[in-house]
């Protein structure tokens, strides 16, 4: 499609409550920002994002972090603060590029 070249995709500050699948469709989107929206579930859609190495999804409203997270072999930053999240899957101590974690003002156990 036309749209898969895109590497930077900004969504930040709207209502969406989830992401279209086709947002897996990006192969080589290296930045997502979606916070400040209105997600509960991570989308299971992303694990197909191979290249991605940015996420910001702080001040939604996920509940929890899939397992699936883990095939995001290209993510160093996330950002979660502001969230509902509870725990992190195992999977996350597999991430070989993962460099920066934020989850501040979650409900974590």
């Amino acid at each position: 499609g036309v749209l898969q070249n895109l590497r930077d995709v900004n969504f930040r500050n709207n209502k969406l409550t989830d992401l279209p699948t086709e947002m897996g469709m990006l192969p080589d989107l290296r930045v997502l920002d979606v916070a400040e929206n209105r997600i509960k579930d991570f989308p299971a859609s992303l694990a197909t994002l191979k290249n991605l190495a940015y996420l910001w999804m702080d001040s939604n409203a996920v509940k929890s972090i899939p397992p699936l997270i883990a095939e995001l072999e290209s993510l160093s930053y996330i950002n979660l603060d502001y969230n509902q999240v509870r725990d992190l899957p195992l999977e996350v101590a597999q991430m070989q590029q993962l460099r920066n974690i934020t989850m501040r003002e979650n409900r974590l156990n």
